[in-house]
């Protein structure tokens, strides 16, 4: 009977033939060399048409930033709730599956005023809006944002508003970015 051989790692030795990668920058620049490279221009990327609603003609991000910035200057007895603000988008872009379908999903509202808090929903991006947007409950009253069912204390509501404060200028990388006064 044969003795088997113990199988070598994947790797660890170059087959025949097989060159090393070039390792100086002399040999990768005659690895480029070989290459013949040319000026290849990319071709242009499909446009997609962008999401406009059904009455208003604006775009989605454009429509979320008007309903937080609206809510918010709303009396209390006219404050709209999650439920209604989903509403307002359903019927918005009732003509757009998947709008709809992350809608169905579920947190979008919350998802989207965070985002109008942290400024990604405004022009220029990263300028935090004037009013920090909060979840109300029927009777116009601020509460959390994940159970929309506890009131939020003076001091919660400080704290939040100093967390999106906080964001003012920074970008979607995280670099800061220069804030001019207007």
């Amino acid at each position: 009977m044969a003795k088997k051989r113990a199988k070598k790692p994947h790797g660890s030795q170059p087959s025949k033939g097989v060159k090393d990668p070039p390792r100086t920058r002399e040999e990768l620049k005659k690895f480029l060399e070989k290459l013949q490279i040319r000026e290849t221009p990319d071709a242009p990327l499909p446009r997609r048409p962008k999401v406009r609603g059904k009455v208003h003609k604006l775009g989605l991000g454009a429509f979320w930033f008007l309903l937080f910035e609206g809510n918010e200057i709303l009396t209390k007895d006219r404050k709209m709730t999650n439920a209604e603000i989903e509403r307002q988008v359903r019927e918005e872009y009732s003509h757009n599956p998947k709008t709809l379908q992350a809608l169905e999903r579920g947190g979008v509202v919350n998802y989207h005023r965070h985002l109008y808090n942290r400024g990604l929903l405004s022009n220029p991006q990263g300028v935090i809006p004037r009013h920090i947007s909060y979840r109300y409950n029927e009777q116009g009253e601020r509460v959390d944002s994940r159970s929309g069912k506890r009131l939020l204390n003076e001091a919660e509501q400080l704290g939040i508003e100093a967390r999106y404060r906080a964001y003012q200028g920074i970008q979607k990388d995280g670099s800061k970015r220069e804030l001019t006064s207007s």
